[in-house]
């Protein structure tokens, strides 16, 4: 990893990170207010280089379904749902593994982000390539089932676990506390990370429903245009991954 592209991405939010540490810290972390440190902590993840890309990549990717699926809102629920399965294995890891075979796993699979990406990004223009898109296709393909969920929890829980060493070390702040409460505490203080570490993509999808930016989408742009914006977007993403964890 390039240490110090890394270190120039996370000091750009200093001015949202340093109030949260402050009062994390104010609260003694988790021995003083639990649920609170696990809010604190899961904003402060959320603005690392490694979740940043992820959210990117689901914003990209629950933009390019707004356009053609009214029930979109069930591929932010499937990303969310990946995402909490991703802090849950972490966690299990930190917890039962060898803290460095814990370093050298997430090192290790945190390059293949860069291939991910790239496919994702290709599996927007290859319809365009080979010249699939026809005029019967642009309207109300409207589908109905699990299929939105499931994809997107799958692409959710792949793009989560590339975690940075950043992320690592907070979910490490708490471990230690969990191993000594019950079950249904520990779930729900992981739960709460996952969920505050998502808050770009929630408030990207509440604005998104609440303005009519899909209905928008539909009505004014092409699918497309729009395939091609969000295609080479994963791909510029890609890109930006490969010269961030290059060594």
């Amino acid at each position: 990893m390039n240490i110090s592209l890394f270190n120039q991405l996370v000091e750009l939010f200093n001015f949202l990170t340093d109030p949260l540490w402050e009062l994390y810290n104010s609260h003694n972390g988790y021995e003083g207010e639990p649920f609170l440190g696990a809010v604190l902590l899961g904003a402060i993840a959320s603005t690392y280089p490694s979740q940043i890309a992820a959210h990117l990549g689901a914003v990209t990717y629950i933009s390019s379904e707004m356009v053609h699926r009214i029930n979109w809102w069930k591929t932010v629920i499937g990303f969310f749902t990946g995402k909490l399965v991703s802090v849950y294995l972490a966690v299990s890891l930190i917890l039962w593994s060898e803290s460095t075979w814990v370093t050298s796993f997430f090192e290790n699979i945190r390059p293949l982000s860069v291939p991910v990406f790239l496919l994702l990004g290709i599996s927007l223009l290859t319809p365009i390539i080979i010249k699939s898109f026809h005029k019967t296709a642009k309207k109300k393909k409207v589908k109905i089932g699990n299929g939105p969920f499931l994809k997107g929890g799958l692409i959710g829980f792949i793009l989560s676990l590339f975690m940075d060493h950043g992320v690592i070390n907070l979910l490490r702040l708490y471990t230690p506390w969990l191993a000594n409460e019950s079950v249904a505490n520990s779930l729900f203080i992981s739960f709460l990370f996952a969920f505050t570490s998502f808050v770009p993509v929630w408030i990207f999808s509440i604005m998104g429903y609440g303005f009519k930016v899909d209905t928008f989408l539909r009505k004014h742009s092409t699918r497309k245009s729009l395939h091609l914006f969000f295609g080479f977007s994963l791909i510029i993403i890609a890109l930006n991954l490969f010269f961030l964890y290059q060594k």
